[in-house]
């Protein structure tokens, strides 16, 4: 189809024209030529360095993919996914704030805090993310990072606060008033309830809680829910059928005395919850510094720790990294914008990840069909 022509207007007169638009000094030129080659030379140094990937591609890069190949939260008004890799602020105190910007121009984009525990300081976050939107090169957004904290109730070992007398709405309602202004944000994309290690909250408690964050859901404060530190999937299961909205995140350790959850996984994703890991390097006997798994790393281009990561990706799961380093930054981002790439023959012998569940201790058949290993 043939676009019709827009009526031309009438042409001004030339001396009409020229005075509208003079035409441009030899200093303005000058200027714009100088800015075109200092950006010039930035982008390629910046590219040469590799400190920053650019916030539209690394978005959609280290985005989380579910198994059936959708994107997590893709209906939500174009705001950040879960992160493949996120970037946990435990113990990092009173340098969070220059690790979270840190993390952030290197390329994460989910950030894991927590409020009133005594290891988070979830005021520096806010001032870590919104220090990195500020001096981006690259254009990033608040809507491009995915930020998730953590409700701690008053008595929990890890509660860092007032003993206030408050019932379980009203710690909520206290935490989450609080971490928007700790976060400096209108919205938070992830809330979990805490329970600390194995010893649980009464359910009835639990419950309560979830509820009253569920009326932030409704209000469009709060984007996804969660829980951490449960292995009882008839407690989990509880929740799930319970629940108003359901919860998206189970937040446990990645360690032998719990398994590695390997019976609990297919219940994971019959519950569509995402499973994030911490302790991966930390808690596993020095696996990282094991001599196989020192070799098969080398062997596949990757470091010990990144071949863990890789490994726990694999599973579906989501690592929590903590380092400090930006070498080590720069490659844990590396390794979720190609790790589906890094255990190339999973549905053939599988021999690396093979080997890197030998060296944990898990049953490699779990690791293969995790249906074999329900509970």
């Amino acid at each position: 189809m043939k676009r019709s022509r827009r009526p031309s207007s009438p042409r001004a007169p030339a001396s009409v024209a020229a005075a509208k638009h003079p035409p441009p000094s030899t200093s303005r030129i000058f200027i714009v030529l100088v800015y075109l080659i200092l950006s010039c030379l930035f982008v390629t140094f910046a590219i040469s360095i590799n400190i920053a990937v650019p916030a539209d591609h690394m978005t959609n890069v280290v985005n989380l993919k579910w198994r059936n190949g959708k994107t997590a939260n893709a209906n939500t008004n174009s705001k950040a996914s879960m992160g493949m890799i996120a970037y946990g602020t435990r113990g990092m105190k009173r340098q969070t704030a220059d690790l979270v910007e840190k993390a952030l121009t290197t390329g994460f984009r989910h950030i894991v805090t927590a409020n009133y525990h005594q290891d988070h300081n979830e005021t520096g976050v806010g001032f870590g993310w919104k220090n990195a939107v500020q001096n981006s090169q690259t254009g990033l957004r608040r809507s491009d990072i995915y930020l998730q904290t953590m409700f701690v109730p008053v008595g929990s070992p890890n509660y860092n606060g007032e003993n206030v007398q408050l019932s379980m709405a009203e710690q909520v309602t206290r935490s989450i008033d609080a971490s928007l202004r700790n976060l400096q944000t209108e919205y938070i994309d992830g809330v979990l309830f805490h329970n600390f290690r194995a010893k649980l909250i009464p359910v009835h408690q639990m419950m309560e809680a979830y509820r009253a964050l569920e009326v932030y859901v409704d209000r469009g404060i709060i984007r996804d829910l969660g829980i951490s530190n449960v292995h009882d999937a008839v407690y989990l299961e509880t929740l799930v059928t319970r629940s108003k909205h359901k919860p998206r995140i189970i937040q446990n350790r990645f360690h032998t005395n719990r398994g590695f959850d390997v019976k609990l996984r297919p219940k994971f994703r019959e519950w569509n919850l995402q499973p994030q890991t911490f302790w991966t390097l930390t808690g596993n006997g020095g696996a990282r510094k094991n001599i196989h798994i020192v070799a098969l790393a080398a062997e596949l281009g990757l470091t010990p720790a990144t071949l863990l990561y890789a490994f726990v990706i694999s599973l579906g799961s989501t690592p929590l990294i903590g380092t400090h380093s930006a070498e080590h930054m720069r490659d844990d981002v590396t390794l979720a914008m190609q790790s589906e790439s890094v255990f190339r023959d999973v549905e053939g012998e599988d021999s690396d990840r093979k080997l890197v569940a030998k060296v944990l201790g898990i049953k490699y058949a779990c690791v293969r069909d995790p249906q074999s290993c329900a509970e």
